[in-house]
């Protein structure tokens, strides 16, 4: 009786520790002053002589495009397919993306009075509610005399991200993980395997690994080629995660705080 006592005992426990709660279970908010530049970049564009190109840093589409407020097809862009580029002013371009005749991203780039700084606020729209993000560029070198003052080439200032708050929920488990983010859900295994982000216009697939209990390591691709990695580890207090991102384009690397919310 004692030997199947301690059986059953082991029979119940085993479920128990197969489903214990993972540190990284709950769901977490993007702590927007947090954030930190580890590595910057530069980018480059310019509205010059009707027209609106990318001069530095271009891993998305490379036209040209009539900054006449109309649409134009553009190729190589993931979620959209047509570009309008509208300017206000001399200080303010307006650069709305649509797949089809829906707008998926809108982004308006704002230079202040001297031309040193520049206020850029995108949109998203492909999710199940639009979340806006919003940061602080400051000219690299001297603005080109005549042209738009939104032109030049920018590298982005720290502590000036800003955004919708937008909570993800995290569910691990001992051989994968599950992640629902504005409609979008992810659910895969720390096998090194891709997986696709569902619901998710630009087909992002997604690699995992486990590093430990507490930290994960995320890789993300487009059309198979990787273009960013995140570190998430889980504070000891199982209150916070510190989300480190490397960008593999424009070879960057971030990091900010997603703070629990239950």
């Amino acid at each position: 009786m004692k030997h199947t006592t301690s059986l059953l005992a082991s029979l119940v426990l085993l479920p128990l520790a197969a489903f214990a709660a993972s540190p990284f279970d709950g769901t977490w908010k993007t702590d927007y002053k947090s954030g930190h530049i580890i590595k910057n970049a530069e980018w480059g564009w310019e509205f010059k002589d009707g027209k609106y190109r990318c001069t530095k840093t271009c891993y998305e589409h490379m036209d040209e495009v009539a900054t006449d407020g109309k649409d134009h097809p553009i190729t190589n862009h993931t979620v959209s397919d047509h570009l309008a580029v509208d300017l206000q002013g001399d200080s303010t371009a307006v650069l709305t993306y649509k797949k089809g005749k829906t707008v998926v991203v809108k982004c308006t780039l704002a230079a202040n009075a001297d031309g040193t700084r520049l206020t850029q606020t995108c949109t998203d729209y492909t999710g199940t509610k639009p979340v806006e993000n919003s940061s602080t560029l400051k000219r690299v070198g001297k603005a080109e005399p005549g042209v738009h003052k939104a032109s030049g080439v920018w590298t982005a200032e720290d502590g000036t991200w800003t955004g919708t708050d937008v909570t993800m929920t995290l569910m691990a488990t001992a051989d994968g993980i599950k992640i629902t983010q504005n409609g979008v859900v992810i659910d895969a295994k720390f096998d090194g395997k891709e997986y696709p982000s569902q619901n998710d216009p630009s087909h992002q697939t997604n690699l995992f690994r486990k590093v430990s209990d507490r930290e994960i390591e995320w890789q993300q691709k487009l059309r198979g080629k990787p273009f960013g990695v995140d570190v998430l580890v889980v504070n000891p207090d199982g209150q916070s995660i510190l989300d480190t991102y490397t960008g593999l384009l424009d070879d960057t690397k971030n990091s900010v705080v997603l703070r629990k919310t239950h």
